[in-house]
């Protein structure tokens, strides 16, 4: 079977870089003075090297925010269920906020029943070689109940150790395309995490304390370097979906798998499997198996193509009486 080309060579962030541009842009005055009498704030395609929170003109807007939300006029905005578009900053009639760098705002009308935190690009907002997310971003959010909060595409080296503040509440975590080569106990304390995406980082294990993510249903491994599934993923019996495409993962426990009951999704693709063993037939709950791009010769081109029912009938045909 040809192998797939891995296309994680790519950098996955070169959609952010502005190769040959100048950098030593910083935020209009102009600009802000707009965004202060609108409550709009527009940075996209302006190729900054100075993010809004690093401008104090730009900060006021987020004390403006602060203010508000203790504001007679921001609870009657909650009454009234109002929609706000801020660019990419959203407030919908769930409360649910999202924000993204890509096209940046700071709402002068946001709701404190914020349900959604989102900060994509977040190096691009602040500064190309950020690292952490500050401090205001959970200040702002500090009396709200936050359900979900994307960090994805930053260059965040660690989990933000303030996320342990909202585990009561997060059931839904996004830490794709960063720079994370561990995983600290933080996220292991979000005991109602049901969704977790940490594709396009640098990790190649999983902490034994994530059996404590009762809830889980997906994980998204993708394009990391794992060279075997993680030992406590077989622990977490409320999985549907694991995603692993595109690592080193050269084998995987069909004994253990087949304990998993809720497990419906399997990607396996390009990795290192050089055999796959046929007692993974009997994981009968399966309803999407992908295995192309691996090295294994068996099963074939043909009868992969025909799809999860047809690979786990082919294994079990295989199982030795």
């Amino acid at each position: 079977m040809s192998r797939l080309k891995r296309i994680a060579g790519q950098d996955p962030r070169a959609d952010f870089k502005a190769a040959g541009r100048d950098c030593g842009t910083s935020v209009p005055q102009g600009l802000l003075k707009a965004a202060r009498k609108s409550g709009q704030l527009n940075l996209s395609g302006r190729n900054l090297s100075e993010g809004p929170w690093q401008n104090s003109s730009a900060r006021m807007l987020l004390d403006d925010y602060l203010k508000l939300r203790k504001s007679k006029r921001c609870q009657s905005l909650e009454q009234k269920n109002t929609v706000n578009s801020n660019g990419n900053c959203t407030v919908d009639r769930k409360g649910k906020l999202a924000v993204s760098s890509v096209d940046p705002g700071i709402s002068s009308q946001l709701p404190f029943t914020t349900t959604f935190i989102v900060f994509e690009s977040f190096h691009a907002l602040f500064d190309k070689q950020a690292t952490l997310i500050p401090d205001e971003v959970f200040n702002a959010v500090k009396s709200n109940i936050i359900t979900s909060i994307n960090f994805s595409k930053n260059q965040l080296c660690e989990i933000p150790k303030r996320m342990v503040e909202l585990k009561e509440m997060v059931s839904d975590v996004n830490l794709s395309f960063n720079k994370l080569s561990f995983i600290s106990l933080e996220l292991c304390m979000l005991q109602k995490l049901t969704f977790l995406d940490l594709r396009n980082n640098f990790l190649n294990s999983l902490p034994e304390e994530m059996e404590s993510l009762v809830r889980l249903q997906t994980i998204n491994l993708s394009f990391n370097r794992f060279k075997m599934l993680p030992e406590v993923l077989y622990r977490i019996f409320t999985l549907e979906t694991i995603l692993i495409s595109n690592n080193q993962v050269g084998s995987v426990d069909p004994q253990k798998m087949k304990m998993m009951e809720n497990l419906t999704t399997l990607d396996l693709q390009n990795n290192d499997l050089l055999q796959i063993p046929p007692e993974l037939g009997n994981c009968v709950n399966l309803r999407t198996l992908l295995l192309d791009g691996n090295p294994f010769r068996v099963p074939r081109a043909a009868i992969l193509i025909k799809g999860t029912a047809a690979i786990l009938e082919y294994l079990r045909d295989r199982i030795p009486a």
